[in-house]
């Protein structure tokens, strides 16, 4: 196991992240999309530059190491990407306010709605060489960044809003991008699985 420390928000660095993995391992198969900006959010901010930020690691970051692993996954004709989304980007409710205050900047959902396109467009582009591209799509997932930025009976309530009233751990997560990387899931790319206990149900 390699640990190479990458800003997936600056073009060199993600690249040299994919080049490390090639020489390390002689290939790269499975790019998991995972990283984000989350335990420190926030969702106070509306500013355009904030916005910026987020969309420069949350978006632009997956599509900097999807970018950076494509030519090798192209080369070996086959390759699996796997982006992480969120619920966020199908929950439109906002909580009422006495007075408007200004346009919210949505930050976390309008990113994590943007890795629901940008999983599509890869899958369209890579398909024709045998590289799948997949997204989950997690509820809210106990982990020590929901604790800190979710109240703990934020939690709870939010668990009772999903159909099968449970709460996620990392585990029903990993099996989900496992699935996506396995053989089983040959013909299937360009899709979003919302794993959350059945809170968000997409058409």
């Amino acid at each position: 196991m390699t640990f190479v420390p990458t800003d997936i928000s600056d073009e060199a660095s993600a690249a040299g992240c994919a080049r490390e993995a090639k020489e390390q391992f002689g290939k790269i198969d499975i790019l998991v999309n995972n990283a984000a900006l989350c335990y420190d959010i926030d969702n106070t901010d509306n500013s355009y530059q904030y916005l910026q930020k987020v969309f420069s690691v949350n978006l632009h970051g997956a599509w900097m190491m999807s970018r950076a692993v494509a030519p090798h996954m192209v080369e070996q004709r086959w390759g699996r990407i796997i982006n992480q989304s969120s619920s966020a980007a199908y929950m439109y409710l906002t909580m009422p306010a006495p007075e408007f205050e200004g346009l919210g900047a949505f930050t976390c959902s309008q990113t994590k709605w943007g890795i629901v396109g940008l999983t599509r467009f890869l899958a369209s582009q890579l398909g024709q060489y045998n590289v799948t591209v997949n997204s989950i799509a997690p509820g809210v997932t106990v982990t020590e960044a929901t604790k800190k930025i979710v109240p703990e009976d934020m939690i709870g309530m939010i668990t009772m809003m999903s159909a099968m009233r449970k709460t996620l751990e990392p585990e029903d997560l990993a099996a989900v991008a496992v699935f996506f990387a396995s053989e089983d899931a040959n013909l299937i790319t360009g899709q979003v699985l919302c794993v959350d206990g059945g809170m968000c149900m997409p058409a």
